[in-house]
């Protein structure tokens, strides 16, 4: 089972910055089910540690 984790991102071209816009995402996404499982192709609740992880990987926290 793979996971991917959904965001809407916020792009500021004046700054150069981004951030993550958490009240776009419980807008546009069901009750928080921002996971998509690639294994059973459904949407799930996104996990806090799951959450923090992908975090880390768009800040480049993680080698590949």
């Amino acid at each position: 089972m793979a996971k991917q984790v959904h965001f809407v991102v916020v792009v500021d071209l004046d700054t150069k910055e981004w951030f993550v816009d958490d009240e776009t995402f419980m807008v546009k996404f069901h009750e928080g089910e921002g996971t998509w499982d690639t294994g059973t192709e459904t949407w799930e609740a996104t996990e806090w540690d799951d959450n923090l992880a992908a975090l880390d990987i768009l800040n480049g926290r993680v080698e590949k």
